[in-house]
């Protein structure tokens, strides 16, 4: 996710990446896993950082930068099937 003043109210640059490993448990159906970290996972990972962002440009002189939700649903019912090689 790139930031940067393309507003004149955005007083900030923010490049951040950011990695996850989950485990998901075996009972879980295998057909329905990669659709679980696709919105789960990335609901998570882009929650804690919306929490990190705002914590720390919340510690500056300038107002703090809060980033605006996101939905995962639709990115995931957007993304091409995974095949495996059986």
């Amino acid at each position: 996710m790139k930031l940067s003043a393309g507003s004149p109210d955005l007083n900030y640059h923010v490049a951040v990446c950011v990695d996850g490993y989950f485990t998901i448990a075996a009972e879980f159906p295998a057909g329905e896993r990669l659709g679980l970290l696709r919105v789960n996972g990335a609901s998570m990972l882009y929650g804690a950082l919306r929490d990190f962002v705002q914590t720390v440009t919340g510690r500056c002189l300038l107002p703090a930068l809060y980033l605006p939700t996101l939905r995962f649903v639709d990115a995931d019912a957007a993304a091409p099937p995974v095949t495996t090689g059986s």
